[in-house]
């Protein structure tokens, strides 16, 4: 999953800049990496607590 995601981050982010900064392709560019700095936040925090 999280391929897929640094896979289509990737791609929106290449195609916002050669379709000179579509708006809609932007805003889900944004969205996409909103997602991905969460979830590697959430992941981080659980890898980190050790239970006891």
């Amino acid at each position: 999953l999280r391929a897929v995601m640094v896979i289509v981050q990737t791609s929106l982010g290449i195609g916002t800049l050669l379709y000179n900064v579509p708006i809609s392709m932007a805003a889900a560019h944004q969205a996409g990496s909103l997602a991905m700095l969460s979830f590697a936040l959430w992941l981080a925090f659980n890898l980190r607590r050790v239970p006891k």
